[in-house]
């Protein structure tokens, strides 16, 4: 018996079928995590459940199964986006202490989300978007300039001490130079 539609398709071996499952099934204690899923799909080692939860999430196939079944559930990308939305926006938390006649803490009272709730679901949500993914290429594209740069600094640098003479330029636009380099 085959885990998923896609698995009966042959499109999934049964592992990855059973991966699929355990991440996307609200009742599983695996529910939305691909390494405590592929452990328990696969039964390997931690080790190796990282590194086959790599590959499997990198599959564009598995992903949207997974996206998919999310979907049909009521629990897709947009629906999950909207709840951190409102986790965000809601007010931080009030913390309420009460205490008895003899001055003894009896209850705390805790309601709406704390910072650290609010930093995850921002955090989430940038994952979910793909944020970090697109700082990442900016930093490299700025680092790949600022080493250009610096290559060019040193360059004349070294042409100084050894009595060159260095032709005079203008301070260097640095958006110039982006722009120079991105078409290369």
């Amino acid at each position: 018996m085959s885990a998923t539609p896609e698995a009966s398709r042959g499109n999934f071996d049964e592992r990855a079928a059973q991966f699929v499952v355990e991440i996307t099934d609200p009742d599983s204690p695996n529910f939305g995590n691909a390494l405590g899923s592929a452990v328990s799909a696969m039964d390997v080692t931690y080790e190796t459940a990282h590194k086959q939860s790599y590959k499997l999430m990198r599959q564009d196939r598995i992903r949207n199964e997974i996206e998919r079944i999310l979907e049909e559930r009521g629990m897709g990308k947009e629906h999950r986006s909207s709840v951190l939305i409102e986790l965000i926006t809601q007010k931080m938390t009030r913390k309420t202490e009460r205490y008895n006649a003899e001055g003894e803490l009896v209850e705390v009272v805790k309601s709406g989300p704390t910072f650290s709730d609010i930093i995850k679901a921002v955090d989430t949500l940038n994952r979910m978007d793909g944020t970090y993914t697109d700082q990442k290429k900016v930093s490299d594209q700025e680092r790949d300039v600022h080493r250009a740069l610096i290559k060019e600094v040193m360059r004349e640098a070294r042409d100084r001490a050894k009595g060159k003479k260095i032709e005079e330029k203008p301070n260097i636009d640095v958006e110039t130079y982006v722009d120079q380099h991105k078409q290369c």
